[in-house]
């Protein structure tokens, strides 16, 4: 993921943790000392998981990941069963 690549190049960064569901993160924070998140643009005014300051990461393209999980769910769904 190209966040993660950008991310992994930042000498004070400690970690990078990723996950897929909310409940992977909810998880992740009651174990482990987060300062700060950061999370794609696109979440800016959404409601985030934890009490954590969040740092908003623009975005240099025009796609967006949770919609094409959510299009490619639908187009699933639609496909004909055998």
């Amino acid at each position: 993921d190209e966040r993660y690549t950008l991310l992994r190049g930042v000498k004070w960064i400690d970690a990078i943790f990723v996950y897929e569901k909310d409940e992977e993160q909810r998880e992740l924070l009651k174990w482990l000392p987060v300062d700060l998140k950061f999370v794609g643009g696109d979440w800016k005014g959404k409601t985030t998981i934890g009490d954590v300051p969040i740092h908003y990461l623009p975005r240099q393209h025009e796609y967006s990941s949770s919609e094409l999980r959510e299009r490619v769910k639908y187009e699933l769904h639609s496909l004909p069963t055998r």
